[in-house]
This record gives C-alpha cells, sequence and structure tokens, in this order.
C-alpha cells in the first residue's frame, strides 16, 4: 500500500504526459492493481478514524486517488496527535497532486525536518524525492536535481531498489522536461520498475 502510494501519482503524471509510451501505461495498470488490492474500506468521515489508523487511513485514501479525503485524515491526524513526520509527508503528496506546490513543499519540508531529527534516513530520503518532484512541477529544475540527487545518495545506501527505481523515474522525467539527456541509470529507472512489479 505504501508502494501504491508512493508510486502512483509519478506513474499517473507520466502516463498522463506520455499516452503513447506503452510500458508507462502498462507499469501504471500494474500498480494501480497491487495498491487497489491492498485497499479496504475506509471511514467516510475522516474525524471519526481513530488517532493510530490516522496514517494506514490517509495512505489508503491518497493511493484511491481520493486526495480531499486523504487530507482531512492526515490533518485530523495530526491535530489529535498522530505521528508527524508520515502525516506530513502524506499531506504533501496529496497536495502536490492537486497542483498546491507552496503548502506541499512547506509539509514535506517539515517532514524532511523530521526525519532528519529522528535520524530515519529512508523517511529523509522519500521527502528529499517528493521534495524534488515538487520542485521539478514548479520547474525549478536545479533545484529539482540537487534534491533528487541527495535522495538517491540514500537510498542507494539503504539498498531500497523499489524507492530507488521511482527515484530514476522522477530523474528521468526531470530530464525530459528540462530538455536534458539522460544519464544511462535514469534511462534503466522504467526497467527495474517493471521487474519490481
Amino acid at each position: 500500500l505504501t508502494l501504491g502510494a508512493d508510486l502512483l501519482p509519478e506513474l499517473d503524471d507520466l502516463a498522463r504526459r506520455y499516452p503513447f509510451h506503452e510500458p508507462f501505461q502498462r507499469l501504471r495498470a500494474r500498480v494501480g492493481r497491487h495498491a487497489c488490492a491492498a485497499l479496504v474500506r475506509v471511514p467516510e468521515p475522516a474525524r471519526s478514524v481513530p488517532v493510530h489508523d490516522s496514517v494506514q487511513t490517509a495512505r489508503r485514501l491518497a493511493a484511491a486517488g481520493d486526495h480531499r479525503r486523504a487530507i482531512a485524515a492526515a490533518g485530523e491526524g495530526l491535530r489529535t496527535g498522530g505521528p508527524a513526520q508520515p502525516l506530513h509527508e502524506l499531506l504533501g503528496v496529496c497536495l502536490r497532486e492537486q497542483g498546491r506546490y507552496a503548502p506541499a513543499r512547506r509539509h514535506l519540508s517539515i517532514a524532511l525536518a523530521l526525519a532528519v531529527t529522528d535520524g530515519d534516513p529512508a523517511a529523509e530520503a522519500r521527502a528529499l524525492q517528493l521534495l524534488g518532484i515538487v520542485a521539478r512541477e514548479e520547474q525549478r529544475f536545479p533545484a529539482a536535481a540537487r534534491l533528487l540527487a541527495r535522495a538517491g545518495a540514500l537510498h542507494r545506501d539503504l539498498g531500497d531498489p523499489v524507492h530507488r527505481a521511482c527515484l530514476l523515474l522522477s530523474t528521468g522525467e526531470l530530464h525530459l522536461r528540462a530538455g536534458t539527456p539522460p544519464r544511462r541509470d535514469v534511462v534503466d529507472g522504467l526497467d527495474r520498475c517493471r521487474d519490481l512489479g
């Protein structure tokens, strides 16, 4: 489910931008099926979600594409003492999906600071990658490249092939938008995602 919430927004964006690219379309469908298989019935009013379930509820809603309710669930989780780092990260993801880049950047920056404070390099890498995606969307390409490179170094150190593959997709999209030639490892990103799917 976490993988679906992490990968689906990026793959949705790639599938929309490159509808002619059959590998993106197939990979998007495959990841979507995995995420949907993990979904369970989510309570309708976000305020009724118990604090300990706030992260899972927000993740399920985000993976289902219901960003409005995911934002409400994550916000309620923060107000009621839920775990701050993953909730800020989820808020950043959902706000980015809505095109609300300034608040997305604010929440992801908080998630990054909390990950560093907690000594959690996996959460730090995710926050850096998501901040890089927001910078890419805002066409701040040099900042996006720096953030994605920092995330990539952490993913390599952690030996995390799934998030590394997703990072390569993000970096490949950055090269496409910036009009710069991608490195070979970026070109391999789609193949890695397909292999891990």
